[in-house]
């Protein structure tokens, strides 16, 4: 939740991540992202927000791993 308590509209930029793989078997599906955008190599995900004085605004970040059974799965 991103919130201005300031009494002017202000423009901000939030930036989160997502795991990348390295190993083929694994594999990261992005879900909902509240309109952020991602970097497929970085896993950087950039919202751009402009929000009003007292406004405020979620964002979602979700995303799906998928491994086999055999492999250990880190997630830093």
């Amino acid at each position: 939740l991103v919130k201005n308590n300031k009494s002017q509209a202000v423009t901000l930029q939030v930036k989160d991540q997502i795991p990348v793989s390295v190993n083929s078997a694994i594999t990261v599906t992005t879900g909902e992202l509240s309109g952020g955008v991602v970097d497929p190599v970085t896993g950087i995900v950039t919202w751009e927000i402009t929000l009003a004085p007292g406004g405020q605004q979620k964002l979602s970040l979700r995303y799906e791993v998928k491994y086999p059974k055999s492999e250990r799965v880190i997630l830093d």
